[in-house]
């Protein structure tokens, strides 16, 4: 991250704020955590998520910010909230508050992109199923008025009434 051109994983922005504080003792897999956290939010917000005009500035920056929520950082691209939540549980400033290893942060992921899938067929068979009911109310409404019609044919026809002139009522059954 940050505004040099070129930007690496070594690089301040992608450093867990302890990295960036150099807490040497305090760094283990959930630094490594923070920095996938990292590059998920340039995923998410196609922007970095901290920038300064020279890398002692991004490293103070690093050492001593929280990234702006990605939802708000680019309202336009509609990080899905449960995304957002899950990348800045990564880059949380505190180790603890991080997923504990970077397979826990992929599994986070992975959970969200199959519930995104369940989520997505769900809602193609409630479209269907509105569908369906629509149709099932418009044939509902067809049985009603044939029905209407079929009483309104049994009334006009005597009992006694000649077989030819049953003929009708004889085909609508």
């Amino acid at each position: 991250f940050g505004t040099m051109e070129g930007s690496t994983l070594g690089t301040p922005g992608y450093m867990a704020p302890e990295q960036a504080r150099g807490e040497l003792l305090r760094l283990g897999p959930a630094t490594d955590v923070w920095s996938l956290g990292a590059i998920l939010y340039e995923i998410l917000t196609w922007q970095k998520a901290f920038d300064a005009p020279s890398v002692l500035a991004l490293l103070e920056v690093a050492a001593r910010s929280r990234p702006l929520d990605p939802r708000e950082r680019s309202p336009e691209l509609r990080v899905p909230e449960e995304l957002a939540e899950i990348c800045l549980q990564a880059m949380s400033p505190e180790p603890l508050a991080r997923f504990s290893t970077a397979g826990e942060l992929a599994e986070a992921v992975r959970s969200f992109l199959e519930g995104t899938k369940l989520r997505q067929r769900a809602s193609l068979l409630v479209r269907e199923s509105e569908r369906q009911w629509k149709r099932w109310q418009e044939l509902e409404g067809e049985s009603k008025v044939l029905a209407d019609g079929i009483r309104q044919l049994e009334a006009s026809i005597e009992p006694w009434a000649p077989l030819g002139e049953k003929a009708a009522l004889l085909r609508e059954r």
